[in-house]
């Protein structure tokens, strides 16, 4: 019997929201879910879907397509920084075309997240002001392009984007 065939839920969500580098998160879960594996995986994924480790995420288009995020209104004073945000990153040439999402989220630690090209923004991305915001939008808007947390290819990027903008600030070819 596999673990996709577990019932017991409080099992499941031990095994599902484990922590690196516990045997249970670097697990591969193949195979058909079970009721009790579909209902746990979207509970968390509902809630707090960073908790969940890394290997169900990837799986939750083709295993629970319907599952969605605690999508909230945004409040008046959240829109105008958020048009402020992507109107400041247009003007340094990032147009986050995107679709964006705000949602409720019980995950403290997390912040933002982009699943299926969409940027998720909780109520945590305002709290310290369009500055970080803007830096927040920036990082999520290059998700959607195709760039990895934690990955040579992001960093590199994110250092020819710097550098690029100083030799324009201080006026040097490079």
């Amino acid at each position: 019997m596999g673990i996709e065939k577990l019932t017991d839920k409080s099992i499941l969500k031990l095994l599902f929201t484990a922590k690196k580098p516990n045997w249970e998160a670097e697990r591969r879960y193949y195979g058909v879910w079970g009721v009790a594996m579909k209902e746990v995986v979207a509970e968390i994924w509902e809630e707090s879907p960073t908790k969940l480790i890394s290997n169900l995420q990837s799986q939750i288009r083709s295993q629970l397509p319907d599952a969605e995020f605690n999508q909230i209104e945004m409040p008046e004073r959240h829109e105008r920084m958020l048009a402020k945000a992507k109107e400041f990153l247009v003007k340094m040439g990032y147009d986050v075309k995107a679709k964006i999402k705000y949602i409720s989220n019980e995950d403290n630690l997390n912040i933002a997240f982009v699943h299926s090209k969409i940027i998720h923004l909780t109520e945590r991305s305002f709290d310290q002001g369009l500055f970080f915001l803007i830096t927040t939008l920036l990082e999520e808007h290059c998700h959607t392009i195709g760039y990895a947390d934690e990955s040579r290819r992001f960093e590199q990027f994110l250092m020819n984007e710097l550098i690029k903008a100083w030799s324009i600030h201080l006026e040097i070819d490079l």
